[in-house]
């Protein structure tokens, strides 16, 4: 059978979704607001020494219809300070159900994930390959910054991508390669132009 044709701008799944964790585990505050595509809400914010062992922390999104997907985006803020590491997950699963009841696989996961210090909301991407015909999805926390003695999660996006173009997962590592490259760049092309500049020089003298 054919792959569904892939969309020609990103379909965003997580709004449409229903949304819980792990009741019983899982206490935290704010859990709606992880699909509100908005980053201005209250953040949700896990219970105190969140229990993490054993795939018990994570967020469960299901729907009615099938989807189809290949990204999940994670928001967090205040992810730090000079001093504090803050309060964003530093790691987590991504298991997908086709009934979204159970049968439960594990398809990805981010690696470790690092964050810079500040208030303002991050992301951190992972693209996977393309998921189709799928009824639940869960973003299982699997470790997370807890020097404020809990986590916090602002935004989880579930989407169905044109293409995955962004390097999983962003870390930031790659945007600091990226920069190097480009200060390396713009040395060699001063020093040409100033090796250029030298050698008409001295054709002007002759």
């Amino acid at each position: 059978t054919a792959e569904p044709t892939r969309p020609a701008q990103t379909v965003y799944h997580a709004p449409d979704a229903t949304v819980s964790y792990n009741d019983g585990v899982m206490s935290g505050q704010g859990l709606q607001n992880i699909k509100d595509g908005s980053l201005t809400t209250d953040a949700y914010v896990s219970e105190d020494s969140p229990d993490l062992s054993d795939g018990k922390q994570y967020f469960q999104f299901s729907w009615k219809e099938a989807i189809d997907f290949n990204q999940v985006v994670l928001y967090s803020q205040y992810c730090g300070t000079g001093s504090t590491e803050g309060q964003a997950p530093t790691a987590f699963d991504i298991y997908i159900s086709e009934n979204g009841v159970d049968g439960w696989t594990k398809t990805a996961s981010s690696g470790t994930l690092t964050w810079d210090a500040g208030d303002d909301a991050q992301s951190r991407t992972v693209n996977i390959d393309r998921v189709t015909g799928v009824r639940g999805v869960r973003v299982v926390i699997t470790d997370a910054n807890l020097d404020w003695g809990h986590y916090a999660v602002n935004e989880v996006e579930i989407n169905d991508a044109p293409e995955t173009s962004v390097p999983s997962p962003d870390t930031g590592e790659d945007g600091r390669t990226l920069l190097l490259i480009g200060v390396m760049v713009c040395a060699l092309a001063a020093a040409l132009w100033a090796a250029h500049g030298s050698k008409r020089a001295k054709d002007t003298l002759r």
